[in-house]
This record gives C-alpha cells, sequence and structure tokens, in this order.
C-alpha cells in the first residue's frame, strides 16, 4: 500500500511539474486516494457525502494555492531549511486532513470488519476480545460473538455462551434472542444451550429453569446460568455446586447491597452507580436492560 501510495506521488510530481521544494504537494492525490477508498461503510466503497467531496476539494485547492504562493517567495531558494520544512508540514497536514475527511473513521465498523475476518479464520478467541472493553456494538457484533461463543470447544457443546454473553454490551435484547432461536431451530447439538442463553437475554427465568440441566455439567455451571439459578433461589443448583452457587450469592448479596445505597436515585445513576463493578453480571442486566 505504501509503495503504491508513493508511486501515485512520484507520477503526480511529474505530471504538475513540481520541480521546487514543495515534496508534500506530490502527495496531494495519493491523500485523495487513500481517503475516497478507505471510506467503505460496510456497503458501499465511495459512500463518502456531498459535503465531504467539497471540503476536501477546497483543501486541495487551498493547498495548491499555498504552495504556488510559497514558490514566489525567493526565500524558499536562500538555502534556509526552516521555511521549507515549516511549509511542507503545513501542507502534509492539509493533505492527510482529505484523508481524515474522506475516510471511514468509525471505529465500531472497523471491530466489526475485524470480527468477520477473525471468524471466517477461526479465530473465536480473538473475536471475543475484539471490542470487549468497549461500550458500542450492533446486531452484527453481538450475532458474529454468539457464533465464536458456541465454537469454542468445550465438554459442553456450546457451553461457553453460558460464560461469555453478558460480559459484552447487548444492544437490543428481541433481536438477539430470536437470532438465538433461530440458531437453535438448526442445530441439535447445542440447542439446549442456545435456548438457555435466549431466555436469559430475554430475563424469562422460569423459561430457563424449564431448559436447563444442571447434571450436564461437571464442576461447576457456566456462571450466568448460576446467576439466573440464584435468582431462581434453585434448590437443585445449590445441592449440585454448593461452591459455586455460596460465591454467586454473596456477589448478588453485593449487588443488592449496593443497589440500596442509591435506591432513592433515578434509574440512570443507579445504573452507573453499579455499573464499573457488576455490568458484566448477569444481575445487572437482569436490573437494568431494556
Amino acid at each position: 500500500g505504501t509503495m503504491l501510495l508513493d508511486t501515485i506521488a512520484l507520477s503526480s510530481r511529474a505530471i504538475i511539474r513540481n520541480k521546487g521544494f514543495m515534496y508534500a504537494v506530490d502527495y496531494a492525490i495519493p491523500a485523495l486516494l487513500l481517503g475516497a477508498f478507505t471510506g467503505y461503510d460496510g456497503q458501499n466503497m465511495l459512500s463518502q457525502t456531498a459535503t465531504a467531496w467539497i471540503v476536501s476539494s477546497v483543501i486541495l485547492i487551498l493547498m495548491f494555492l499555498t504552495a504556488l504562493a510559497i514558490k514566489s517567495y525567493r526565500l524558499m531558494h536562500a538555502g534556509n531549511i526552516k521555511p521549507v520544512f515549516a511549509m511542507n508540514l503545513l501542507l502534509m497536514t492539509l493533505a492527510l486532513s482529505v484523508t481524515a475527511i474522506l475516510g471511514n473513521t468509525d471505529e465500531t465498523l472497523h471491530r466489526k470488519l475485524l470480527m468477520e475476518r477473525c471468524l471466517e479464520q477461526s479465530k473465536y478467541e480473538n473475536v471475543l476480545e475484539i471490542g470487549r472493553h468497549e461500550e458500542e456494538s450492533d446486531a452484527d457484533m453481538e450475532h458474529m460473538r454468539v457464533k465464536a461463543m458456541l465454537s469454542l470447544p468445550s465438554d459442553v457443546p456450546g457451553s461457553h455462551v453460558g460464560d461469555r454473553l453478558f460480559q459484552y454490551p447487548i444492544g437490543n435484547g428481541k433481536a438477539l434472542s430470536a437470532y438465538l432461536r433461530n440458531m437453535a431451530s438448526a442445530d441439535s447439538l447445542r440447542h439446549d444451550e442456545i435456548l438457555c442463553a435466549a431466555a436469559l437475554v430475554e430475563r424469562d427465568l422460569q423459561g430457563f429453569d424449564s431448559i436447563a440441566d444442571v447434571s450436564r455439567y461437571q464442576g461447576t455451571i457456566p456462571i450466568y446460568y448460576m446467576q439466573a439459578m440464584v435468582l431462581l433461589d434453585s434448590e437443585e443448583a445449590k445441592a449440585a455446586f454448593p461452591e459455586q452457587y455460596r460465591t454467586e450469592s454473596e456477589r448478588y448479596e453485593s449487588f443488592m447491597n449496593a443497589l440500596e445505597k442509591v435506591a432513592d436515585k433515578p434509574l440512570q445513576y443507579r445504573k452507573n452507580a453499579t455499573f464499573i463493578e457488576f455490568h458484566e453480571t448477569y444481575y445487572w442486566y437482569y436490573n437494568f436492560s431494556l
């Protein structure tokens, strides 16, 4: 990519006959092309608005006019390197601003495209690390994370969804649960795990309880299933996994204590007050999801 841009810059230098000291002018056209072809919005390659093109064109014109004005000064030919450096820096800044205006700076889109690539290459852990600590997400990213979780090897196929689903923001619970139920209908191997996840996304504890089977697990049960069972006050889970149940009961008690301290505050205040410590728990999702 860099070699191509350098080649275009050299060709541009020859075309516009730039023989002075304004080397940065050579990169005006490469900057324009780089911005134009990195403006992909997930559907169209050249997706920039008319305003972006107009502003970019004005900057390029300003860039060439500035270069012509500077060229007329004898100071540029006096062997003083400082003005040469300063003016080239100015022109390069203008060129890069064109790239920034035309290029796509949507970080969510960039993360989504990277997730798609990792998913195609079966790099499931990489998929789950992308955007791990970001609050922004969308339906496509949520679907790819679910696919990655279900594809990770496990003694109980698909059970990673019960350990990791609520580590990430869920923007539209109804859409995600519908997606999960569609997946379950075509996946007999992981059918129950997917339906358990769908019920939790829907905050349907009774529906979850009717599907969940603690006898499938050895040692521990997926953490979000256990948290749901704490909310259900499940005697079966308490008897099968006493240590894990006690740990999650204590976490739930801590969450309720934190909520009690801000009980008289508005909803958004309560969400913010408990977010840092509890946002990756099912307790927080169950109380605050839309």
